[in-house]
């Protein structure tokens, strides 16, 4: 079985399926480049792991580093077309709402919406930072990280005014 088909049946995506492989999580072979996995191996792999992962809503990270939700597809299609808020359910947020829509990262313009739909039925939804009043312990997380980030790029300035020679500058 390849890795597209096992990740179908396992209702994971194949860099899963994949990550399996090379941690020996199930029984694979890699043959030119491709994983031929061994399919008794994956069906134990998902009996172990039967968990609804993607019923789950959890805070992710889109590309570039915007601040994302991952989710049933359907549930947060719903809440953006809607501009309700969405319950957060697993991961160190779960139980706070949140609204879907722009966000914005250090540099970058304000993208809208929907970032990464998924073969499993899940899709990415980059979340709206400026609405964050019912998710206090993102904005907290959000704003330490933007210091964080912030202090690094003042580290940066100062490290390569430090390197630059007088007599050229």
């Amino acid at each position: 079985m390849d890795t597209t088909a096992a990740a179908a049946k396992a209702h994971v995506t194949t860099a899963t399926i994949r990550s399996w492989c090379r941690r020996n999580v199930v029984a694979a072979v890699k043959t030119a480049g491709t994983w031929a996995i061994d399919e008794a191996s994956l069906n134990r792999r998902i009996t172990l792991g039967h968990h609804d992962h993607a019923a789950e809503i959890r805070i992710t990270r889109a590309w570039a580093g915007r601040t994302a939700v991952l989710g049933p597809a359907a549930v947060l299609a719903a809440a953006f077309r809607s501009g309700t808020t969405v319950a957060i359910t697993a991961g160190p947020f779960s139980g706070e709402r949140i609204h879907l829509g722009y966000t914005g990262a250090y540099g970058y313009s304000k993208p809208k919406g929907l970032d990464q739909a998924n073969p499993d039925g899940t899709a990415v939804y980059l979340v709206d930072i400026a609405r964050l009043d019912s998710a206090p312990r993102l904005a907290g997380h959000l704003d330490d990280s933007w210091s964080d980030a912030a202090a690094d790029l003042r580290q940066a300035d100062a490290d390569e005014s430090s390197y630059s020679n007088p007599r050229y500058v």
